[in-house]
């Protein structure tokens, strides 16, 4: 069902709305049904190297060496047999000039004559899972039973981030009264004062630390129950010096991957991923989730070939046929279920008018796996309590303007509001947005009288505010190339009703 909503509220400017926003994704947080086929054959690959002699042009291809599960990987390989004639080719081999991937994610300039480039591929695509006590990894009790915690995958991932960073084990569980024994005790404090819906591990976080849950009341993601607590842990940290949310925007230079780099130089953390899935037969994104990133593997050369990741969705006691009747017996069983770590090779391919990290093979062929954004939240320091009276800074008036149009919103029922009042002036060119009241991560698709708009080319871009609520601005282009008269703008969320509004071209 599709609600379409006339909203003819004047008086506010559109510079009020850019300058008050933060970048952000629009994307959901939507869990893929197990499909039920089997795992692929866990395989290491070793490597394979292409060389390409540039004055010759005839390619040399390396060797490949799988090994088995059994095999002792603490002793090393002396010889590397030839792949036999005919097994294994590689074919289509592309030169770094036609192959703009290369260029991007290598850095690799034109070779000279006298030079021979090497190049180190992963084929087939390697499937590692590791099974281990040192392995944070909070997993969830069942994909399939509604009301626990089906579509806490953000919760999962925001636990992880919180036990790594080292936030919990200075936190008092209040449903054991003593500090969080592990990331599973953190799942379900958020399981117990959750409910079961999408949302937000940045969120999720910020709640945990300072007690404020910005998506309170929002249609769509997941609301805080009566009883949850209404204080954080950490009142005195801004939560928002520590956390930081990412989003992929190869056009304007900013690389989810680098940018975790990066921090990981300035400052000790742990980070999550939000992933999304593409359907390359319907031309759409049908869902996403959240991972939680371990580290990411580089060649020799430092180019990004794969990640460590744990998802809480890949070991759950509901699928091995454990099941609990009471939700301590739930939590119980999944605090028990193993905690695994996966690595993955990843790709950077062009995607929706930009480039794109992706992990290859993660799920069904149908399917791409976007990696669109990233959280990050800085390792906990004590000696940030180490003096008193700091409180958390004032709240700025871009903020409190933005609260003061959400409470607007929330009051009046309100999914989407206009600046403008529904109206785009063409001859002025003023652009155009508007304020969305729903979760961002739960956008899947923006169209504009059916047709899809691409969010990596820049048709439209999502900015957020730190209350929830969230901006959407459409590209000049996009709305200069509409006709006068009326015009359909829908926004396809992923567990939520799709949002249909109008706009008057004038």
């Amino acid at each position: 069902m599709r609600r379409r909503f006339w909203l003819k509220v004047f008086g506010m400017t559109l510079s009020l709305t850019l300058a008050l926003c933060q970048p952000m994704m629009a994307y959901a947080l939507e869990e893929i049904e197990d499909t039920g086929a089997p795992a692929p054959e866990q395989v290491l690959v070793l490597e394979v190297v292409v060389q390409e002699d540039i004055s010759s042009d005839k390619p040399v291809e390396g060797s490949e060496v799988v090994v088995s599960e059994e095999a002792d990987l603490n002793n090393p390989i002396e010889e590397v047999p030839d792949v036999p004639e005919g097994q294994n080719q590689l074919e289509n081999i592309v030169s770094d000039e036609s192959n703009p991937e290369d260029e991007i994610t290598a850095g690799v300039g034109n070779s000279s004559e006298e030079n021979v480039t090497a190049e180190t591929l992963e084929f087939p695509y390697a499937h590692i899972s590791e099974e281990g006590d040192d392995v944070v990894d909070a997993e969830k009790y069942s994909l399939y039973v509604e009301g626990y915690d089906r579509l806490l995958c953000w919760a999962g991932t925001a636990s992880n981030m919180l036990w790594m960073a080292g936030y919990a084990q200075n936190a008092i569980n209040p449903l054991t009264g003593e500090t969080f024994k592990s990331e599973d005790e953190v799942f379900d404090y958020y399981r117990t004062y959750f409910t079961d819906d999408a949302g937000d591990e940045l969120a999720g976080i910020v709640y945990f630390i300072n007690g404020v849950y910005t998506e309170q009341g929002i249609p769509g993601p997941s609301q805080l129950k009566g009883d949850a607590p209404q204080d954080g842990f950490f009142p005195s940290l801004n939560a928002y010096d520590v956390v930081q949310e990412v989003l992929q925007d190869s056009v304007s230079g900013v690389d989810v991957l680098e940018t975790y780099d990066s921090l990981q130089d300035e400052s000790a953390g742990c980070a999550g991923l939000g992933i999304y899935f593409w359907n390359i037969h319907e031309e759409k994104i049908k869902g996403g989730h959240a991972i939680t990133l371990l580290s990411i593997e580089k060649d020799e050369d430092g180019r990004y070939i794969g990640i460590w990741f744990v998802d809480s969705d890949d070991s759950t006691p509901y699928s091995s046929g454990l099941t609990g009747d009471t939700p301590e017996e739930r939590a119980a069983l999944a605090a028990d279920a193993p905690n695994v770590r996966q690595y993955y090779t990843i790709s950077y391919e062009e995607f929706d008018g930009e480039y794109i990290w992706m992990i290859n093979d993660y799920v069904p062929s149908e399917y791409k796996t976007l990696i669109l954004m990233l959280s990050y939240l800085m390792q906990y320091d004590p000696d940030w309590f180490k003096t008193s009276g700091g409180g958390t800074p004032s709240s700025s008036v871009g903020a409190e303007a933005y609260d003061a149009i959400k409470d607007m919103m929330i009051e009046e029922g309100w999914a989407v509001f206009s600046p403008t009042g529904d109206i785009y002036d063409s001859a002025n060119d003023t652009g155009y947005s508007m304020f969305v009241c729903r979760l961002a991560n739960d956008l899947l698709n923006v169209y504009v009288d059916g047709n899809r708009l691409s969010f990596g080319s820049g048709e439209y871009k999502i900015y957020r505010s730190n209350n929830g609520i969230f901006t959407i601005t459409f590209g000049t282009e996009v709305m200069q190339n509409l006709e006068v008269g009326e015009h359909t703008i829908t926004l396809d969320f992923g567990n939520s009703e799709d949002v249909e509004t109008i706009v008057t071209v004038k």
